[in-house]
């Protein structure tokens, strides 16, 4: 935050400030000779740059003279003032630099954040002009880490400037941007009486007089554009070597002055050590917390959540305070947060659109923790509310983040926004236009009190109080958006009929006392989802057929359902029908190629055992899952009793002949536990020509269909505990990942290699229960030759999970924390050249309460970054994925994770390659509760790529994670 006390000073800086020397240099230069020409030049020069001289004029008049080795060099320097400017810029800056690292010891955290900054994103060189923008939410310190930058590399630079509060002086208009402008030619030139008659004649001028020249600029906390164009800010204009840093909450902004993503830095929390040792700092003066204070200083601490603004506020406000006062204020702050906070937060909604403030109040009030999928379904969208591009918006903004595949906000600015809805009703929950708090739900809703204001409820705590909604409840809410209702076994039921126009999202999930659906009358044409997993439903209305704007239908879980009405087919809008769990449905009925846009059909854990030939008409769908469809539903008793007699009959499922063209879009098919026999599969696979992943596990087939080979997209196929598949047909060349595990008869009896090296990928993996063969002879020359084919096509970088927590001995250079470098030797030979670069790291959550408290339940991430430095400094391409692998373990296990990077894929990045002496790696993961603990690198070479591969697929037995080591400990010593 711009101008905030969010320095993270501790108090030492206050009480030292005094106990510092008044002067930066003592000028005690003897001898008359040079007392009125070289001195004073010097003192002059020196003030010029705001170092506090103090000069010593009597000891001057009755020193020594000055030594004639000195006299020479100043004589044979080109000129007196070329050899002050050295003296002052080389010598005297850079001795009171030296002291930079004391200063820094005052601001907490503020050491390991600078290292980043200068070693990922400042490598200055002489010809390069370095822009580094840092952005992030109010009060996180973005301009204390740009101060700290300033001050770490102004003495490289003859020139520099810190525009600070750029925000807050633009809001007097053009005024203000002229006093900006004014203020950068007195930094840079010394012209401090420039005459500016307005915007456009300051901004020629900096024009004018930068010329190219190499300077140092930091432009802190900018929230328009028009700013950075007022201040000449653009690459062309300045010299090589030069610096500018820009400070703001809004990411786009950078983007659009032509900042790469290497140039753009997100300014972080403080971890949890960090911010006691702030607080503790401003609480207690000291670095940790008083006896009795422990406690409640973590709980202070974890309210805050890493913000220093938060943390430096609430510890001056106890500061001296008894231990009463702590447990009242933390209380107080949940429903009052402290107004200096508030304030500085509400300065980033306040500069949004009205669509933008409407879609933070809603992930505010609704929507923080939900999954953010496909631009986030679960945000209503009308004509005039368009969340897909405000959500954009808001990230760039530093308001929301996406973390684990779902939405984040910081705790504080949720409180904000609860907030802002309650001051719109004065009171009066009836009257606000968002509800989410239990009691105020129960009691609207009980009294029949909502009002027109009302746009949304969500109620996610179970009522213990009996709910009848009746027709009446909603009457009067005419702007209703949103109704959700989560787990509530309290709701019995709904009016009998409903009409709600304005409604868009009605969610009913876990209601298991409701089970019966009401008729839908009138115009019903905006609701768009519809979510009734998990409820008593036997039996959906007909005239569900009228919502045709329904894009999502959710049945999950409905294990009543014995049926879908025919009307189903008339939501031609439909996109998503998901029925997995309807343990009771056996058929879909006919016209089911009319939804001629849906896109994923998922009917996994049905009865359903006859493939319906019409899904073959679904020419746009891309996701179809029959997991699990095999058996008899649990109400036909008889068909149970005759398999608990005679066994089980051919319960597989049925599919048929031949898969149709029409399924080209086709990307995910899902097929395992459906008990498929050998011929179930059809011959013809060609068709599917879209197909990138394929589950095949849990099958009773012997082989697979020769077929899969003109699978030409598929990417990875799984076929774990196929206990009878005894061998592998030919695969396309496209694949990277094919999961045998508890294949058991396939380890015997397949004489196929246990690795292929594909085309495409440069590298593709055979996981398998048993320990792999040793090459023959033939095997290894077509490992050989398909791994050399496979480097000189596409660079493609393939990455995967492990539950080993300790990094493989392969990996010969390892170092804690999230980055490691390795140093390349020139190649020997070409035999010798290293094919690709393998990382391997392990990550653990450090803040398990607060992950399950989001209801992160899922190992998975919405980032996970890798930066690579070299000799050439940052490479411009960050390496990106979206999740991590996903484990079946539980969320507080830790685990590993690999990557593969293919030379080619350096080598497109720098035509520079072999003359590396080394690679570094920053490893960043898009959470806020996990962190990377330790890490691997290692080169590959084509005469190690096959321990590569055995170092991150080791054998399952040869693994032992922190759980089992404990457990087994447990059992021995019973």
């Amino acid at each position: 935050m711009a101008n905030s006390p969010t320095t993270q000073t501790s108090p030492s800086s206050s009480s030292s400030s005094s106990s510092l020397p008044p002067w930066d240099v003592f000028l005690s230069f003897h001898g008359e000779d040079t007392r009125k020409s070289f001195t004073a030049h010097l003192y002059t020069a020196l003030k010029q740059r705001s170092i506090s001289t103090f000069r010593d004029d009597k000891e001057l008049e009755r020193g020594k003279y000055i030594s004639q080795e000195l006299l020479n060099a100043i004589e044979n320097s080109i000129d007196e003032s070329t050899f002050i400017e050295v003296i002052v810029d080389q010598v005297i800056l850079a001795k009171l630099n030296s002291t930079f690292s004391i200063v820094s010891k005052k601001l907490v955290g503020i050491d390991s954040r600078l290292e980043k900054l200068m070693n990922l994103y400042l490598n200055i060189r002489s010809d390069d002009v370095r822009f580094l923008g840092t952005w992030g939410m109010g009060g996180i310190g973005k301009t204390s880490l740009a101060r700290a930058v300033f001050d770490k590399i102004s003495s490289q630079f003859k020139v520099s400037s810190f525009i600070a509060n750029v925000r807050e002086t633009s809001t007097r208009g053009n005024g203000g941007l002229v006093d900006l402008q004014k203020q950068l030619l007195s930094d840079l030139f010394k012209d401090k009486s420039s005459d500016i008659k307005d915007v456009d004649r300051g901004k020629n001028k900096i024009r004018h007089r930068l010329r190219h020249r190499r300077v140092l600029v930091v432009v802190d906390d900018v929230d328009q554009t028009q700013q950075l164009e007022a201040l000449a800010i653009e690459r062309d204009w300045f010299g090589g070597g030069s610096v500018i840093i820009i400070t703001t909450r809004d990411k786009h902004l950078l983007i659009e002055r032509g900042l790469d993503e290497d140039e753009i830095y997100r300014a972080k929390e403080l971890d949890d050590d960090e911010a006691l040792q702030l607080f503790s700092w401003k609480a207690f003066k000291k670095d940790l917390p008083l006896e009795g204070f422990v406690e409640l200083s973590k709980q202070i601490i974890h309210y805050a959540n890493g913000l220093p603004l938060a943390i430096e506020v609430l510890g001056r406000f106890l500061c001296r305070q008894n231990a009463d006062l702590w447990e009242s204020a933390l209380r107080r702050l949940s429903k009052n947060p402290k107004k200096e906070i508030v304030d500085t937060l509400k300065i980033s909604f306040d500069g949004l659109e009205e669509n933008e403030q409407n879609v933070f109040l809603d992930i505010a009030c609704y929507f923080k923790g939900e999954k953010y999928v496909n631009r986030v379904k679960s945000i209503p969208e009308s004509c005039d509310y368009h969340p897909s591009s405000g959500i954009e918006i808001l990230i760039n903004k530093s308001s929301i983040t996406i973390s684990r595949g779902k939405l984040w906000m910081h705790d504080l600015l949720q409180e904000m926004g609860h907030e802002i809805v309650r001051r719109q009703s004065q009171g009066d929950p009836a009257r606000q236009s968002r509800l989410w708090l239990t009691n105020d739900i129960i009691r609207v809703l009980k009294n029949n009190s909502g009002t027109n204001r009302i746009e949304g409820i969500v109620l996610n705590s179970p009522s213990q109080e009996e709910l009848h909604l009746n027709s009446g409840v909603f009457s009067e809410m005419k702007n209703l958006r949103l109704l959700k209702i989560i787990g509530s076994t309290s709701l019995t039921s709904l009016p009998c009929n409903i009409s709600w126009d304005s409604l868009e999202i009605l969610i009913l999930s876990g209601c298991t006392r409701l089970w019966k659906f009401p008729e839908t009358v009138g115009n019903m044409n905006r609701l768009r989802q519809l979510d009734l997993d998990g409820i008593a439903l036997v039996e959906l209305p007909s005239s569900i057929g009228h919502l045709i704007g329904l894009t999502y239908l959710s049945l999950r879980g409905c294990k009543s359902l014995l049926s879908l009405p025919s009307a189903i087919y008339g939501l031609t809008s439909l996109k998503t029908l998901a029925l997995s769990g309807c343990s009771q449905l056996e058929e879909m009925p006919e016209g089911l190629g009319n939804l001629e846009h849906l896109k994923e059909l998922d009917i996994s854990e049905t009865a359903i055992r006859q493939f319906p030939s019409s899904i073959t008409r679904l020419q746009n769908l891309k996701m179809l899952c029959f997991q699990g469809c095999s058996c008899f539903p649990p109400k036909l008793f008889l068909k149970r009793l005759v398999t608990w007699f005679w066994g089980n009959p051919d319960t597989g499922l049925v599919l048929p002949t031949s898969l149709s063209s029409t399924l080209c879009s086709l990307k995910n098919l899902d097929l395992s536990n459906c008990h498929l026999k050998d011929g179930a599969i059809p011959n013809d696979l060609s068709e599917l020509s879209s197909l990138l992943a394929q589950d095949l596990s849990g099958n009773d087939f012997t082989l697979l269909p020769e077929s899969i080979s003109q699978l030409s997209k598929l990417y990875v196929i799984f076929l774990r505990s196929c206990s009878q598949l005894r061998s592998l047909p030919e695969l396309p060349s496209s694949i990277v990942y094919v999961d045998a595990q508890d294949c058991i008869s396939l380890g015997t009896c397949s004489n196929k290699i246990h690795t292929w090296v594909a085309d495409e990928t440069g590298l593709a993996i055979l996981k398998s229960t048993c320990k792999p063969r040793r090459l023959k002879n033939g095997q290894r020359d077509l490992l050989k030759e398909r791994t050399t084919k496979a480097h000189s096509d596409l660079a493609r970088v393939i990455s995967g999970g492990s539950r080993a927590i300790e990094i493989p001995t392969w990996f010969q250079n390892q170092s804690m924390g999230s980055s490691i470098t390795i140093w390349l030797h020139p190649d020997l030979d070409d035999s010798r050249k290293w094919l690709g670069y393998a990382l391997y790291f392990s990550y653990e959550i450090n803040d398990l309460e607060s992950l399950e408290s989001t209801h992160f339940t899922r190992l998975d991430y919405e980032e996970l970054v890798f930066h690579f430095v070299t000799d050439e400094g940052p490479l411009k391409t960050l390496l990106k994925f979206d999740t991590l692998q996903k484990f079946p373990n539980t969320i507080d296990t830790p685990a590993g994770h690999w990557l593969y990077v293919p030379r080619i894929w350096f080598n497109k990045e720098s035509k520079e390659v072999d003359t590396w002496s080394y690679i570094e790696v920053s490893i960043m993961i898009g959470n806020p509760f996990m962190k990377v603990d330790k890490c691997g690198a290692q080169l590959v070479y084509e005469q190690t790529l096959q321990e590569f591969i055995d170092a991150v697929f080791p054998h399952p037995d040869r693994i032992l994670n922190t759980n089992s080591i404990r457990s087994l400990a447990n059992r021995l010593q019973k």
